[in-house]
């Protein structure tokens, strides 16, 4: 055991430790500084030796003395009854340790909850320390409280005899809740303008026999429907200036009270007060109480509904025909009585309720018989409380709550059943819960797309040195070396490979795109005939599309490239069967309905789209792989890469579209594409940079290059000094501004990486174009052009240049950019 220095942090004890031992209290002393809870060792005397962060944060929430080593435990926490010392003493003397599940403690007010560890550290066979966790319950006990309280306040109404008990079982429900302070409910008599103890049966009113000022705060609620919340004495003092009090009573530093709220009418005041305590309650409290409230005033009236129906079977059929819920009562399995409000929600006439078996408006008969049997044995004393789905008359479902309790009817057993239409309520859970399904799938989908692009990013980094040296060796090597084929081959597998990267750039919806309008339909009818020689021979291709089409703004690449790989995708799923895929084209007008519907619809607004379908007669999705069918690299083919759907998917994101996805195991799938369209026919501008106008040859000169990948500045840097340019090189945005700031009047351009450590490629653009604002500047990526250059807003570079790329491309690139305006 290791001791701690002034402010917690663990110290080196003053006998002899081998670094081993040191090193290992050490990392305790770092450990225990991670944890969440309050932990504090102590030694013999109770001193304390060690503790963490969170005891420091404890003692200031509780406004206690600042915790030093040495300080007594005793001092440090003078509330700790003789109990908790003497489970020290207790752990000292065994060497066992010591669980407190729950300990209540109010400092200051506050109240804290917590469950204790008491845990010995032994040295030579004895007990040196204990160390203390101190884990804050609070608020998991305030919910075990919540939940057992509201269950037994559901339970109250139906198991109380009379009134008298349903108030006194009330009492004790609200005492778990708030343990620490003193409950108390009165009812006000609207006509005698009286409040009363609904327990004690006691008036109010006479100034003597109750506080003045508890009752004047009673009639402020009262007559304002609102909850009051006394945290202090000057918020007492505030309502006295308003003149919303008159009584000049004793001062009142802590008090909640909440109306009891039937039908619009306040009825009743719940309030609390502290008791042995000076507990101080907040708003936390009032939320608490003013949900008991409700509970309550909801309870109220329904135990005087049941208490009414006892005495008068009349009364209890006014009563229960006015109900807002439905209401039945049932004898021998059948339907004796039921209200106008059960017979309205399931659209039945009076007669034919009457008589029915209750399962029989059941929508499951597996539930109907379920709750028949519970109902055969639940206890005439017990409650039964359940959500099903009946039947109504035209056969549609109709979800419900039932809350059921054993009554007599006629003299004989009967039960009694609250029907509550909660099918608003249920349709609104599961459209939540589609709508988070599809919340989380949207999240996936681009999650996974900035992966894919962020790994085809550093591949194509990797890819360009390889390329680059590829390059540069062919550029070298004379037409007849006996290597030269080996490097074209690492050449050609380096496109390949930078191919494969445009796909997963596709799928995180930053391929490539030269965006121009597109008549859809004369685009397919042009690939019609690659199509057909890309799909199985057993297939057949029909193809119907719409002549009237307005133009798609889009790439005209990449939509030849989704429209192929879903037919080809199309093909695939015939497998070796004889089939069909139709590919149409046509104008729809979309709703909401219709977008909530589909796969990927970001941003996008209802109104007029050009859609696409494309389907077949093939084998369909199976359920399990429906949700990964556009996830990069899944496939269940054996052979294939698993990126034909998720380009799809990138090239519609990046086309601002939507896609809609339907299929059925044996019969086929039906690919809905929704793409933007507009009513401008003529042609639009290239969002890439404009062409520059050559004008002359360049002369070589000083190139600056500006890369944080070692192996492409390498590369690079002697690429261009092979074609006779001097060269300087930049390691990220930083060194490259004081380079560029140091050789401004001799350097001839710039290329700039755009990912770069300490200043990104963006920035340093923007500062080298403020020391020359002439510069030719080429910037660099993995990603395509498009997502590049969408970053830059006043100042546009001079060129870009995609890697990977051949040493004879970074010439060319070059030679243009010197060769043209800036």
């Amino acid at each position: 055991m290791q001791k701690s220095n002034s402010n917690g942090k663990a110290a080196p004890r003053p006998h002899d430790r081998s670094d081993n031992t040191s090193n290992s209290e050490f990392l305790y002393s770092e450990i225990i500084n991670q944890m969440d809870e309050a932990v504090h060792v102590v030694d013999s005397d109770l001193n304390l030796v060690l503790f963490n962060d969170s005891v420091r944060e404890w003692s200031d929430h509780f406004n206690l003395i600042e915790p030093r080593l040495g300080t007594s435990l005793r001092k440090f926490c003078p509330f700790l009854s003789e109990t908790v010392f003497g489970e020290y003493r207790e752990v000292f003397a065994t060497g066992e340790p010591h669980v407190t599940p729950e300990s209540r403690i109010i400092i200051d007010g506050r109240e804290y909850i917590s469950e204790t560890h008491k845990i010995p550290i032994m040295e030579d066979d004895r007990t040196a320390y204990v160390i203390t966790i101190i884990r804050n319950i609070a608020d998991s006990v305030r919910t075990v409280n919540m939940a057992t309280s509201l269950y037994k306040i559901v339970r109250t109404p139906y198991i109380s005899s009379n009134i008298g008990e349903f108030y006194r079982e009330l009492y004790e429900i609200i005492q778990i809740l708030f343990p620490a302070a003193i409950f108390s409910i009165v009812l006000y008599d609207k006509v005698a303008g009286t409040l009363s103890d609904p327990l004690t049966g006691e008036m109010y009113g006479d100034a003597a026999s109750r506080d003045p000022v508890i009752e004047e705060l009673e009639q402020l609620v009262i007559r304002s429907g609102e909850a009051v919340l006394i945290y202090s004495n000057s918020a007492l003092e505030r309502l006295r200036q308003n003149g919303e009090m008159k009584s000049a009573g004793s001062l009142i530093s802590s008090w909640i009270g909440t109306p009891l709220r039937v039908n619009a009418e306040t009825v009743g005041v719940l309030s609390l007060k502290p008791g042995q305590f000076e507990l101080q309650f907040t708003e936390k409290h009032r939320e608490i109480l003013e949900f008991v409230s409700d509970q309550v005033a909801m309870l109220i009236e329904r135990n005087e509904m049941l208490a009414s129906l006892r005495e008068s079977e009349e009364k209890y059929r006014n009563l229960v025909e006015s109900a807002s819920d439905g209401i039945v009562i049932i004898q021998d399995s059948r339907i004796v009585f039921a209200n106008r409000e059960l017979i309205r929600v399931l659209g039945f006439e009076t007669d034919e309720v009457t008589g029915l078996e209750f399962g029989a408006i059941f929508f499951s008969q597996e539930d109907a018989v379920k709750f028949i049997a519970d109902l055969n044995a639940t206890d005439a004393e017990k409650v039964a409380f359940s959500e099903i789905r009946l039947k109504k008359r035209d056969g549609s479902v109709l979800y419900v709550e039932l809350n059921r309790s054993a009554t007599t009817y006629l003299g004989n057993r009967a039960e009694l059943v609250f029907i509550r239409d909660i099918t608003e309520r249920q349709i609104a859970v599961e459209e939540k819960n589609r709508l988070q399904i599809r919340i989380q799938h949207a999240q996936k989908l681009e999650s996974i797309g900035m992966l894919a692009g962020g790994i085809a990013h550093d591949f194509n980094n990797i890819l360009m040195g390889i390329l680059g040296n590829a390059s540069l060796s062919l550029d070298q090597l004379s037409s007849k070396s006996i290597i030269r084929k080996n490097i074209e081959r690492i050449e050609t597998s380096a496109f390949r490979a930078a191919d494969l990267t445009n796909q997963l750039l596709a799928y995180s919806g930053k391929g490539i795109f030269v965006i121009e309008p597109i008549q859809l339909s004369e685009l397919i009818e042009a690939m019609l005939n690659l199509l057909e020689t890309s799909i199985s021979k057993s297939a057949v291709l029909d193809f119907n599309p719409c002549r009237n089409l307005l133009p798609v703004l889009g790439d005209a690449s990449q939509i030849r490239q989704m429209v192929m790989n879903l037919v080809i995708n199309a093909s695939e799923a015939l497998e070796a069967d004889r089939g069909v895929i139709c590919i149409s084209t046509c104008m729809v007008t979309v709703n909401k309905e219709y977008l909530t519907e589909s796969i990927f619809n970001e941003d996008i607004a209802e109104g007029i789209y050009v859609c696409l379908t494309i389907s077949d007669t093939g084998c369909g999705i199976s359920e399990s792989d429906f949700p990964l069918i556009f996830d990069p690299f899944f496939t269940t083919k054996s052979i294939g890469r698993g990126l034909g759907l998720a380009a799809v998917l990138g090239i519609i994101r990046g086309h601002k579209g939507a896609i809609n996805v339907r299929s059925e195991c044996g019969k086929g799938t039906r690919f809905e594409v929704l793409l933007p369209c507009t009513e401008v026919h003529t042609g639009i501008s290239n969002p890439r940079l404009p062409g520059r106008k050559r004008k002359r040859q360049p002369e070589r000169g000083l190139i600056l290059f500006v890369d944080d990948e070692e192996e492409v500045r390498n590369v690079c840097v002697r690429i261009l000094e092979s074609n006779g340019f001097d060269v300087i090189s930049a390691t990220d945005g930083v060194e490259a501004v004081e380079m560029f700031r140091e050789n401004s009047g001799e350097v001839l351009a710039v290329f700039m990486d755009m990912l770069m450590p300490n200043m990104n490629g963006l920035e340093a653009f923007g500062k080298i174009r403020e020391i020359r604002p002439d510069i030719r500047v080429i910037m660099c990526s993995g990603y395509t052009e498009q997502a590049v250059m969408n970053d830059f807003k006043d100042d546009s570079p001079s060129g870009f240049i995609q890697k990977p790329f051949r040493s004879k491309d970074m010439i060319q690139k070059l030679t243009d950019v010197l060769g043209s305006d800036k």
